[in-house]
């Protein structure tokens, strides 16, 4: 509910999208007004699935518990997408109707559409105040964005 908006870009297979994890949390916790929103885009082999299971957390409430789990279980696989669902306690059945519905695929493929639009080319990818930012930056970098466009 912040008055500054960090957007990141995100692929669970992307090791610099799991480096970026402690380093966003930080900011969050430091600052009550940030607001991360996470737009799931899955260009590794692999983690479409997984982004599709993120999505169907967020339908449930649960894509925090989701996404933290995903990053610590390792690269997306059919075992590791299952654990970080029991994790995240999510009803299974109604995460795997919505992972395969057309609102996931649409999702998906607005957020791949944004991603070229701004000239993304890989994951991390960062909306910081009025910048675009590629890459695994320093928090002090998003933060430094964020700050200017106050």
């Amino acid at each position: 509910d912040g008055s500054k908006v960090l957007v990141k870009f995100t692929d669970y297979g992307c090791t610099y999208c799991r480096q970026s994890i402690a380093q966003i949390d930080a900011m969050i916790a430091a600052d009550p007004d940030l607001k991360v929103v996470v737009r799931e885009w899955p260009i590794f082999d692999g983690s479409e699935q997984a982004a599709r299971m993120a999505l169907a957390a967020a339908r449930q409430g649960k894509y925090p518990a989701f996404y933290h789990a995903m990053f610590e279980l390792g690269p997306p696989s059919e075992a590791t997408i299952a654990q970080a669902g029991r994790i995240a306690e999510l009803d299974m059945e109604a995460a795997q109707r919505f992972a395969a519905s057309e609102e996931a695929t649409a999702e998906l493929a607005r957020n791949m559409g944004l991603a070229r639009t701004l000239g993304f080319s890989g994951t991390p990818s960062w909306i910081a105040g009025d910048e675009a930012i590629e890459g695994l930056v320093p928090a002090a970098r998003l933060q430094d964005a964020l700050d200017s466009e106050a």
